[in-house]
């Protein structure tokens, strides 16, 4: 069992990843400390990462930090992956409001 870590907490990781449920990989993950379950979960995050979920590029980005202060074999592959998942995501949905107000903007009108 990774330290700092029960079984509980194991098991809602696996779950999470087992059913690709990236809200549930990030809720299960702020329970313990991530650098136990950085190559567990850590292809997880960059997916998820990857779909531009609130939250996620932060949680990829505690993953980064513990990966290099760790630098276990294998641990670099996994930060590029990281890295990849979090330059290539996708933006954040933007309110009606403020999509409209920036479209006026750009052709020239002004912001409302």
């Amino acid at each position: 069992m990774a330290e700092g870590w029960d079984e509980d907490g194991l098991r809602a990781v696996r779950g999470a990843l087992h059913g690709h449920d990236g809200v549930a990989l990030l809720a299960a993950l702020h329970r313990e400390p991530v650098s136990e379950v950085l190559q567990l979960a850590g292809d997880g995050v960059a997916g998820t990462a990857a779909t531009g979920l609130p939250g996620a590029a932060e949680t990829a980005g505690s993953f980064l930090g513990a990966l290099q202060e760790r630098g276990f074999q294998g641990d670099e592959e996994l930060a590029d992956r990281l890295r990849t998942a979090t330059q290539h995501a996708d933006p954040p949905l933007v309110p009606a409001r403020s999509r409209s107000g920036d479209a006026r903007h750009a052709a020239g009108g002004r912001p409302g």
